[in-house]
């Protein structure tokens, strides 16, 4: 599952916004206080499990103010394995009419999550086929707060904010990556966007396999780097 389009509504310096993801990798480019970093920052937000908005986020010029609450509205492609699962876990708590509104195939489906508090109550969920809502699930499942147990944790995609990091490297062991020393930290992140999910996949006694492992991750950490940072090209990582 894929993040394709966020929708920000009255988030700090947003009153509104709305930014299409058309590849793996998205670049901001604009002057100091423009608002990139509160989009990426309300992006952060469709992380339901781990952040809370507060009123300190809301916009001062929208309507709501000061009271209210952003809204953040994530739209995600949903590939053929991730919709099967989807379709097999909606099947469990949606009737038989509901569910016969579905398709089974994944082909022109999006799921679109919204926010505006926190909670479930405060969170919506739509399987959309071709640009239309197709089926509202949090209006249709009774057994809301089971069924989203197991969609944060066996189906929607992890979502990580880093925000002023200190660029430490510190050599590592398996052990140490695994562990929660802060001074790590840089490494496992870099090691995350290079395409390490698991740092139990290092933990392997064929040293061929790591070489490789860790060869493959070099190589899409540059690929991404030069990409984005064209002041200097013979940089590596």
């Amino acid at each position: 599952m894929k993040l394709k389009s966020v929708e920000i509504y009255d988030f700090k310096s947003i009153s509104y916004e709305k930014l299409e993801i058309q590849s793996n990798q998205l670049c901001l480019v604009g002057k100091n206080e423009s608002g990139k970093s509160s989009i990426i920052s309300a992006i952060s937000y469709l992380n339901i499990l781990e952040t809370e908005l507060d009123t300190s986020l809301l916009n001062k010029g929208s309507e709501r103010y000061p009271k209210g609450l952003p809204i953040i509205i994530g739209t995600f492609k949903l590939n053929k394995s991730v919709y099967s699962k989807l379709y097999k876990l909606v099947s469990e708590y949606l009737s038989k009419e509901d569910l016969a509104s579905l398709t089974k195939q994944s082909e022109n489906c999006l799921l679109q999550l919204k926010r505006w508090g926190n909670g479930i109550s405060n969170v919506s969920l739509s399987i959309l086929s071709s640009g239309k809502f197709g089926l509202k699930l949090s209006d249709k499942i009774n057994e809301l707060a089971k069924f989203y147990d197991s969609f944060f944790k066996d189906i929607y995609p992890d979502i990580e904010y880093f925000e002023n990091e200190d660029l430490l490297i510190e050599p590592s062991t398996i052990e140490e990556l695994l562990g929660t020393d802060n001074k790590f930290e840089t490494f496992r992140k870099l090691l995350f966007i290079g395409g390490c999910k698991d740092f139990n996949d290092l933990n392997n006694s064929d040293i061929g396999f790591v070489t490789t492992y860790l060869s493959n991750i070099e190589t899409q950490l540059n690929k991404i780097f030069k990409k984005h940072y064209k002041q200097d090209q013979s940089i590596n990582i």
